[in-house]
C-alpha cells in the first residue's frame, strides 16, 4: 500500500472556528440543563441525575476545549496530542494490575516506545508500525513483571488510539472530527435513552447500566446525527447516516470490549483523570473501536 508522506503542518480556517463554536454552543445548552436539573432536583434520584449530568458536562468542557482544537488543527498537533493521551492511558491501564504498574524507572522505556509508535504512525506506513510494535513487545516482555498485562495495555491504549491521528493524517482532519463528535454524542444519547426508557440489560455481565433500549435509541439518533453532519466529510446524507450507524456500532463494541477488561480486574473505572468520566480509557474506549473501523473501511474502499 503506497501512501505519500503526510503533511504534519497544523492548519486552521474559518470552518474550524465554526465547528468549534457550534460545540461550545451545545455545551452552553448542556450547562444550562445541568443547572436546571440541580435547581429542580428534589428526590434522591433527581439529585443523583443532576450530579451525574453536571459532572459529565464539566468533563465535556475539558474535552472540547483541549482535544477538539488539536483535532481540527491536525498535523503534528493531533499526533502529539494522541501520543500523550495514549501514554497516560497506558499508565492508568497498567495501574489496574499491581504486578504491571509502570513505576518511575519504567518511564525510561515506556515513553520512547509510545513516541516511536506514533512517529511511525506519522508516516502512515504500516510496515514501520509493525516493526516498531514488534520491538515494543520484545522490550515489554523483557521486563517480565506483568508483561502480558502491559502488552494488553499497549495494544488497547497505544495501538488502538493511534488510529485516530492516522485517520486524520491520511484522510483529513474532518474525518477524525466527524468520528469523535458522532461517537461521543452517541455515548451521551445511549446514556440518555437508557435512563429514560431502558428496561432490558444489554450485557449485564460486562456493563450493567447498558440496555437494549438505550442502544437502539442511541444508535438510531446517532445515525441521524451522522446524516446531519454529512457535509463535514463531504458526503451525501445517506452516506452520513450509514457512517453514523457504523461508527455508533463500532464504538459500542469498543466500549463493551474495554468493559470486559474492567470486569476482569473488578473495577468500575480505569482511573480518575477526567471529572465525571473516570479515566482516559473510560472516555476513549468507544473512540478506539470507531477509529479502527473508520480507518479500515476508508483504506479498503
Amino acid at each position: 500500500m503506497n501512501v505519500s508522506r503526510p503533511d504534519l503542518t497544523p492548519h486552521w480556517d474559518g470552518a474550524d472556528t465554526r465547528y468549534l463554536g457550534a460545540l461550545v454552543v451545545v455545551l452552553l445548552v448542556m450547562t444550562a440543563i445541568a443547572l436546571g436539573l440541580r435547581a429542580v432536583g428534589r428526590s434522591e434520584k433527581g439529585r443523583a441525575l443532576a450530579k451525574d449530568f453536571g459532572a459529565r458536562t464539566l468533563g465535556w468542557w475539558g474535552l472540547v476545549l483541549i482535544f477538539i482544537p488539536a483535532v481540527l488543527a491536525g498535523g503534528g498537533v493531533v499526533l502529539a496530542m494522541f501520543a500523550v493521551t495514549a501514554w497516560l492511558a497506558w499508565l492508568e491501564f497498567s495501574g489496574l494490575a499491581e504486578e504491571a504498574v509502570l513505576k518511575r524507572w519504567d518511564l525510561v522505556w515506556a515513553g520512547p516506545l509510545v513516541a516511536a509508535h506514533f512517529l511511525a504512525v506519522g508516516e502512515v506506513f504500516p510496515g514501520a508500525v509493525v516493526l516498531w510494535d514488534a520491538a515494543a513487545l520484545v522490550v515489554i516482555f523483557a521486563m517480565r513483571r506483568g508483561a502480558r498485562w502491559r502488552a494488553l495495555g499497549f495494544g488497547c491504549c497505544v495501538v488502538a488510539l493511534s488510529f485516530a491521528p492516522a485517520l486524520a493524517l491520511r484522510f483529513g482532519t474532518r474525518w477524525l472530527f466527524f468520528a469523535i463528535v458522532v461517537v461521543q454524542a452517541g455515548d451521551v444519547l445511549q446514556y440518555g435513552f437508557g435512563k429514560a426508557i431502558g428496561r432490558r440489560p444489554l450485557a449485564p455481565w460486562l456493563s450493567p447500566k447498558k440496555t437494549w433500549e438505550g442502544l437502539l435509541g442511541g444508535v438510531a439518533a446517532t445515525a441521524l446525527l451522522g446524516a446531519a453532519m454529512a457535509p463535514v466529510i463531504q458526503r451525501g446524507r445517506v452516506a452520513g447516516l450509514t457512517w453514523g450507524l457504523g461508527l455508533a456500532l463500532a464504538g459500542t463494541a469498543g466500549g463493551l470490549a474495554m468493559s470486559a477488561v474492567k470486569r476482569k480486574r473488578g473495577v468500575k473505572d480505569f482511573g480518575r483523570l477526567l471529572p465525571g468520566h473516570g479515566g482516559l480509557m473510560d472516555r476513549f474506549d468507544s473512540l478506539g473501536g470507531a477509529v479502527i473501523f473508520a480507518y479500515a473501511v476508508l483504506a479498503w474502499s
